[in-house]
């Protein structure tokens, strides 16, 4: 989709402390790194300024970035890629991997109407068993499946040595299918349990002073082109900022267990069985039948109940 050598602009960039996101960006960063592309424009929803783009990225493609929020769970995210599509007719735009969700017909019917209206416009969606359903939904789009792109940053080295049998990585917001107040004293005995969130006192310092000045001297139109590059190369480091303290977290136990499916990537890529829990629109178990299941190493279970009684089974294991 993206000729090698290509400047192109990276839009969407996930300026917060979901770790997931942050490695799907380390990932495309990776992939574009071996196409000898170059990221010349970077930017936030609220962030985007189409002339600066213009300006860094005169005539080379604009990804928009790939994740869990094609549709209408996260409106905000969307109505950006439809911005960005409305206004940029006479440009190549690849759709970078993504999960379909749309629960309101008529915001379907309005994405679709946008899309329609672009003439190379290319949408990535990363499982395969959405692809005949969403090519049939934007028949003058192109629709390819390809994998999440969170796999290109390769394998990862653990911080440390384990220090407890389990990690849980259990959604708390409305992805969850499961009690988001949290799981029995007995079932987390010997886990250490966390979701996606900031360590405040270390991380969480290096991380969102920089992000807050950026997203406030943003607001200004003026301020906006000469702080592009800085920009550009500051969310670099805060989205590695993330993923060092997903690693130290994901390190902690011998066996990941978890209903985020990076949770899952992060244990494959630092070397650790997973056992998976679905979650609220089904990406897990998609997931696990288009990447997971001949890795030997990833299980699928029901509920958390099943997944930890499976996760002490494996580690009893010799």
């Amino acid at each position: 989709m993206i000729s090698p050598g290509s400047g192109v602009a990276l839009l969407d960039f996930p300026n917060h402390a979901n770790a997931g996101d942050l490695l799907i960006y380390r990932g495309e960063l990776a992939y574009l790194d071996q196409l000898g592309c170059g990221v010349r424009y970077l930017a936030v929803f609220n962030t985007y300024d189409k002339a600066v783009m213009d300006r860094q990225v005169p005539d080379g493609p604009i990804l928009l970035h790939g994740g869990g929020n094609f549709g209408d769970r996260y409106r905000v995210y969307q109505e950006f890629r439809e911005r960005v599509i409305a206004e940029n007719p006479d440009r190549k735009i690849v759709q970078m991997p993504q999960t379909f969700e749309f629960s309101d017909p008529a915001f379907l019917a309005h994405t679709q109407e946008v899309y329609a209206e672009h003439p190379d416009l290319t949408i990535l969606i990363r499982h395969r068993h959405d692809l005949d359903r969403i090519t049939g939904l934007f028949p003058r789009n192109r629709v390819e499946f390809c994998p999440d792109t969170a796999f290109g940053v390769g394998r990862l080295q653990p911080s440390a040595e384990p220090d407890h049998a389990l990690v849980i990585l259990k959604r708390i917001d409305n992805e969850s299918l499961h009690d988001p107040e949290g799981l029995s004293a007995d079932l987390v005995a010997d886990a250490f349990v966390a979701d996606w969130r900031l360590e405040w006192r270390g991380t969480g310092l290096r991380w969102w002073p920089r992000s807050f000045l950026i997203v406030l001297l943003s607001t200004r139109a003026s301020i906006r082109p000469h702080i592009a590059e800085w920009s550009r190369r500051s969310f670099d480091r805060q989205s590695q900022i993330i993923v060092d303290q997903a690693v130290r977290t994901m390190s902690r136990g011998h066996v990941v267990v978890t209903d985020r499916l990076h949770g899952a990537v992060f244990g494959l890529l630092l070397g650790k069985t997973v056992v998976l829990v679905d979650n609220a629109n089904r990406k897990i178990s998609a997931a696990y039948r288009d990447y997971f299941t001949n890795s030997g190493r990833v299980h699928l279970t029901d509920d958390f109940e099943a997944a930890v009684g499976l996760a002490r089974q494996l580690i009893a294991r010799p």
